[in-house]
C-alpha cells in the first residue's frame, strides 16, 4: 500500500515538475510581424523622413525608404533579431556601402517602436526612429 501510494506522487511530482518549454516559440518575436509605419529622424532632429517595415515570421525584414508608399519606395530586405522587448534591424544603406543599425524598444502592446540608428556597429550617434502598427 505504501507503495503505491509513494508511486503515485512520484508520478504527480513529475507530471507537475514537467515544463513544456519551447525556446524556439518567442513570442516577442511572433508580436513584431506586420507592417509597421514610422519616420526617421538624422542627429537631433525629431524624426520627419517617412519609412516603413514589413516583418516577416522567418526573421527577416523589408524597409521602405523615404516613403511609406511601398510601391516607389527604394526597398532593402535583411534580417531582425528580438531579445525580450528590443529588436535590432541592421541593413545597407539604399546605394551605399553602409550600413544602418537601428534599435529599439517595442511597447508593452506591441503596437509602437522607438528606437534610435547609427552607422556600422553602433545603435547610436545617427538619429532616432519611430515606428507604429
Amino acid at each position: 500500500m505504501n507503495a503505491r501510494i509513494f508511486a503515485s506522487v512520484l508520478i504527480g511530482c513529475l507530471l507537475v515538475s514537467c515544463d513544456k518549454d519551447d525556446d524556439t516559440n518567442n513570442t516577442s518575436y511572433t508580436n513584431v510581424i506586420g507592417f509597421w509605419k514610422g519616420k526617421v529622424g538624422t542627429g537631433t532632429a525629431a524624426p520627419n523622413t517617412d519609412v516603413a517595415f514589413l516583418f516577416r515570421s522567418d526573421g527577416t525584414f523589408r524597409v521602405y525608404n523615404n516613403s511609406s508608399d511601398t510601391t516607389n519606395a527604394g526597398k532593402v530586405d535583411d534580417i531582425y533579431g528580438v531579445a525580450g522587448t528590443i529588436i535590432n534591424m541592421n541593413y545597407f544603406e539604399f546605394g551605399s556601402p553602409y550600413n544602418k543599425n537601428m534599435e529599439g524598444n517595442i511597447n508593452s502592446s506591441y503596437t509602437r517602436i522607438d528606437g534610435t540608428w547609427g552607422a556600422g556597429a553602433a545603435t547610436t550617434g545617427g538619429g532616432t526612429f519611430y515606428l507604429a502598427r
